[in-house]
């Protein structure tokens, strides 16, 4: 081989092996650092890799979406995957074969969620099930902002109706009514307390077994509520039932006699006047069996 054509032959594969190391380096996802197995880690990486991300996930943690919103837009689509994944993997856990997503968590990045809500994930199903985890944490969470609940209220009527149709069109009941009952939810925290009726009336046609009691519940208290508002003077509304009153935290349903007495303390009626927003009391861990009501994408296949 002539000297000439061997260090061109050699030059060549140098720039190859350098390109490799160099997109080594300048891509977590080629070396599986982002593997959401371990999003703590994952996360950490891509802080380091980007140093405007670090900033704008303090802010949206701070109450304040616009930097999370304005570095989602400027990412490229895997990158935005990326973060979502992660942000789904520090949310969601898989314990003895069941997916449970921590409301507490969901609460403290509602924020979070609230940037991906103009912008996709990359996966159609990851922005229903954010959509979901948004409205809900919103909407049973201990004192959330007007500001907020107009957003929950915004992603709830046009965006989770129309996949609550799609879900029943496609079989499956199960998430529809789960969607169902997170647009009464917020129905419910909104003061809307006949709307609140008709969608958990929808969930209880679709809820599985154990969550019927808390459908229930959920929907006496709209009822009484939509009764209260129009009585002269204004009656005593009730919050909402949470999870915590009808599921332990290992996800085992409490019994029904302990359910309905803790439903029956926590509904008794807080004095307030017809323009009072109720106060929803603060969401638990969800539960497996609650959680999994949450997960718009458990049964599906996405």
């Amino acid at each position: 081989m002539r000297p000439d054509l061997r260090t061109s032959i050699s030059a060549f594969v140098f720039v190859v092996v350098l390109g490799l190391a160099l997109a080594w380096l300048a891509f977590p996802q080629l070396r599986g650092d982002n593997d959401p197995s371990d999003p703590e880690r994952a996360l950490k990486l891509m802080e380091d890799h980007d140093d405007d991300l670090a900033p704008a996930l303090a802010a949206a943690d701070a109450g304040d979406p616009v930097k999370l919103a304005q570095w989602l837009n400027n990412s490229e689509p895997e990158t935005r995957h990326d973060l979502a994944r992660i942000i789904h993997a520090e949310l969601c856990s898989v314990l003895s074969g069941h997916r449970s997503v921590d409301m507490r968590l969901c609460w403290q990045y509602r924020t979070r969620l609230r940037a991906f809500a103009n912008v996709s994930t990359g996966e159609d199903d990851l922005d229903v099930e954010f959509d979901n985890l948004l409205a809900y944490a919103i909407a049973t969470g201990p004192n959330p902002t007007p500001d907020e609940l107009a957003a929950a209220k915004q992603i709830a009527v046009p965006r989770l109706k129309d996949t609550v149709r799609l879900k029943l069109e496609r079989g499956y009941p199960g998430e529809a009514g789960s969607l169902e009952d997170t647009i009464g939810c917020v129905y419910f925290a909104t003061g809307d307390y006949n709307g609140a009726r008709e969608a958990f009336t929808k969930a209880l046609d679709h809820e599985s077994q154990e969550l019927i009691p808390l459908g229930k519940a959920r929907l006496a208290a709209a009822a009484a509520n939509a009764t209260a508002t129009i009585t002269i003077p204004p009656g005593n509304l009730r919050p909402l039932p949470q999870e915590s009153e009808f599921f332990n935290l290992d996800g085992t349903p409490i019994s029904a006699t302990a359910a309905a007495m803790s439903a029956g303390s926590a509904t008794g009626a807080i004095q307030t006047s017809a323009a009072t927003e109720p106060v929803p009391t603060t969401p638990s861990a969800t539960t497996t069996a609650a959680v999994e009501s949450k997960d718009a994408s458990a049964a599906n296949l996405r």
